[in-house]
């Protein structure tokens, strides 16, 4: 993991002073510390479906519950860190244990975003489709040791940098005051790995999957790139809602893993959606933000399809604080490496 926080860092180096924008359609909250309590609910889900065929279909969820942490936004770093709720057992559902770390560094003209998670114990929600004699109180079929590893790093390149403010409206570094939109050119890296002990496959459905019911896991990684649109409307003055859509093109080196403890490995090309969400208010120091967060990727190869898709909802209640003239604060941005974001 600091490896990964590592490379972002790097990353960020390469990265030139934000060229002037167009103050009657934002500002900037950067003399400020943004500082705010999160409340958010996750739901990860891994779809699997035969290639071709009419085997039953069947979808892994991790049973997560909310989690409660904190947002920092300051000039060009942003963190979101969530601790979550202690991980209790459920009787249909089973346990899931998970964390989260999200990191944001730049600024309008370009972003880096950089994300880890961590899922093990998931529950197949279609269980009733295959299960004999299936009530209400009988439990989903369990995976308890079923992890998903997920490590992803987002450039994102925004063409009309001069009247939008991406961060405005997911971060509140910024307050967009006029309607605008922009063009997004993104580039990413993504490594994921979904591993179990035994098959993926349920046991009463693996004779419909004669030719995949042997993957006991899969992992891959690779680099992508792609182009979308997001656009804010502001109303009421300190009102906003905005709307991002993104798809990728990633192509992955991937390793599947077999129950007889055998590899097979192959590249491949897929396709990335990153669609969010943002509803808010943004006033000089008080601000309210509800997100939304939908990612999802296709794994499709050795006649099974796999898609992970990773959901959430986000409530931010925030304020903004003075710290410009504090000591510590002005050392850190007097530093090269600083300097160089």
């Amino acid at each position: 993991m600091g490896r990964f926080l590592l490379l972002l860092l790097l990353c960020c180096n390469a990265l030139s002073a934000q060229p002037t924008w167009d103050t009657t359609y934002y500002v900037t909250t950067k003399n400020r510390l943004n500082l705010g309590l999160v409340l958010s609910q996750r739901s990860y889900q891994i779809d699997l479906s035969p290639k071709k065929g009419e085997a039953r279909s069947f979808s892994y969820d991790a049973y997560a519950p909310g989690a409660i942490g904190f947002i920092a936004d300051y000039d060009k770093i942003s963190l979101q860190v969530l601790f979550k709720r202690k991980a209790e057992a459920d009787p249909k559902k089973g346990k899931t244990q998970f964390s989260n770390l999200a990191l944001a560094i730049g600024g309008n003209n370009i972003l880096f975003e950089g994300g880890y998670r961590f899922f093990k114990g998931f529950y197949d929600e279609s269980s009733a489709n295959y299960i004999n004699q299936y009530t209400d109180s009988t439990p989903y079929y369990q995976l308890p040791d079923l992890t998903a590893n997920y490590i992803k790093i987002k450039g994102y390149y925004f063409t009309n940098r001069k009247h939008f403010s991406y961060k405005a409206v997911y971060s509140c570094g910024y307050r967009q005051i006029k309607s605008s939109s922009s063009w997004v050119l993104t580039a990413n890296f993504l490594n994921e790995r979904l591993a179990a002990d035994s098959s993926l496959v349920p046991l009463p459905l693996r004779e419909e999957y004669p030719q995949s019911y042997a993957i006991k896991g899969v992992a891959h990684f690779g680099l992508g790139t792609g182009i979308g649109y997001t656009a804010t409307l502001v109303f009421l003055k300190r009102f906003f809602a905005n709307l991002t859509f993104v798809p990728s093109i990633h192509l992955q080196q991937r390793k599947y893993a077999l129950t007889n403890n055998d590899e097979t490995k192959g590249y491949y090309g897929t396709l990335l959606i990153d669609s969010r969400v943002s509803l808010g208010y943004s006033a000089e120091r008080f601000f309210v933000l509800f997100s939304g967060t939908n990612d999802r990727h296709w794994i499709t190869g050795k006649s099974l399809s796999i898609q992970p898709s990773f959901i959430s909802g986000t409530f931010v209640l925030g304020y903004r604080f003075n710290v410009e003239n504090k000591q510590v604060v002005k050392k850190v941005k007097k530093s090269g490496l600083y300097q160089r974001l």
